[in-house]
């Protein structure tokens, strides 16, 4: 069980007494709270005898995490709550040949632009494996992916016996979805269970949200990641997100003082899950390595001066290659906000971190 899910139930006990009494029980801090002096105040004595109805096989049954656990300290609307779907469908697309771990959906959620979803890989607790995220060294603390010790890969597989093994999920590049950005995080549930969130944004609105997730696990005889067994799954996702576009131009020529880049437009698409804004841009590079010198990329800012909270990853154009036509896009996911009708652009150096310019931008 979730603290989102107790703290729902229970209604008026407050959210901060019922995450400290969850994380106890599950165990999924790194450190635990020192408990305050003085006597458990009513509120939460009432939080603690709900939580001691629920018997301990049930909680640790459904004991997993959620969306908002990995979100939490982030935005994302309420709304968006009402389009998670729990326990997914992910049926194997082919012959995996032994895969050593169970690989599920917990959660998902799709607004026709971009996927999170918590994929959970467990293993048989007989088989004596500890999952470990697939870039962790052996130097590095379990307690950096969530284990409750001090002690590093290496001596915590040694005193208790266990085997590593290197796992990770993602949103498989095979053209289902024009993925351009995905992320991911993970979290060890236990020693033999690790939940992993996806965050992937797709290049272009898409009807369909059906796409191939893969799973790979590697032990220590694998020498690169791409000596990893895999399994990939077939998932698809319902959208039940509406949206709406805005199109904004720019005030004035649009031209980018000391670069080759010239702003012609910005459409901005807002989901009750997050808001999606398309910078379109030419440029008259010389060559690619101007491009990449100039690494040029875009914040936003509101006409009271505030920048929008960005979500996900920067597309830096020191990444891309050169286009034919001399047309760029560069694409932010921002936390939902109201644009309004005028907006300011940012051009910066996303590798020095110097500022190019501004430009101002009105919706058409």
């Amino acid at each position: 069980m979730r603290a989102e899910d107790l703290m729902e139930a229970i209604g008026c006990v407050g959210s901060e007494k019922v995450k400290e009494l969850i994380d106890r029980m599950n165990n999924t801090e790194k450190k635990p709270r020192r408990a305050p002096r003085g006597r458990i105040g009513g509120v939460l004595l009432a939080a603690a005898l709900a939580v001691s109805l629920l018997t301990a096989s049930a909680f640790a049954a459904e004991r997993y995490f959620g969306l908002f656990d990995f979100l939490s300290g982030r935005t994302l609307p309420e709304e968006a709550r009402q389009l998670i779907e729990n326990n997914v469908p992910a049926a194997p697309t082919a012959e995996d040949n032994g895969f050593p771990l169970d690989c599920r959906v917990t959660e998902a959620l799709a607004d026709g632009r971009s996927v999170r979803l918590v994929a959970e890989l467990s293993a048989d607790e007989a088989a004596r494996l500890l999952l470990v995220p697939e870039d962790a060294a052996e130097s590095d603390r379990v307690s950096d992916f969530g284990i409750d010790s001090d002690l590093t890969l290496a001596e915590y597989t040694r005193e208790k016996g266990l085997e590593p093994l290197w796992v990770g999920v993602s949103v498989k590049y095979d053209g289902a979805l024009d993925i351009g950005t995905q992320s991911l995080e993970q979290r060890a549930v236990s020693d033999s269970v690790m939940d992993i969130m996806i965050t992937a944004v797709a290049d272009a609105p898409a009807e369909d949200m059906t796409f191939t997730l893969m799973c790979t696990a590697r032990g220590r005889e694998a020498k690169t990641p791409a000596d990893a067994a895999r399994r990939e799954l077939k998932v698809t996702l319902k959208n039940g997100a509406q949206s709406t576009e805005t199109a904004y131009v720019p005030v004035g020529s649009g031209a980018v003082a000391g670069t080759a880049v010239t702003v012609g437009s910005a459409t901005v698409t807002q989901t009750e899950v997050e808001t999606y804004l398309e910078v379109h841009y030419t440029a008259d590079y010389a060559s690619a390595e101007e491009m990449h010198r100039e690494a040029l990329f875009f914040r936003a800012y509101s006409p009271d001066g505030t920048e929008l909270e960005l979500n996900s990853g920067v597309v830096c154009s020191a990444d891309g290659g050169l286009s034919a036509d001399g047309e760029y896009t560069g694409s932010l996911t921002l936390s939902r906000c109201d644009v309004g009708d005028t907006f300011t652009l940012e051009a910066f150096n996303c590798v020095e971190k110097n500022v190019y310019g501004r430009v101002e931008m009105r919706a058409k």
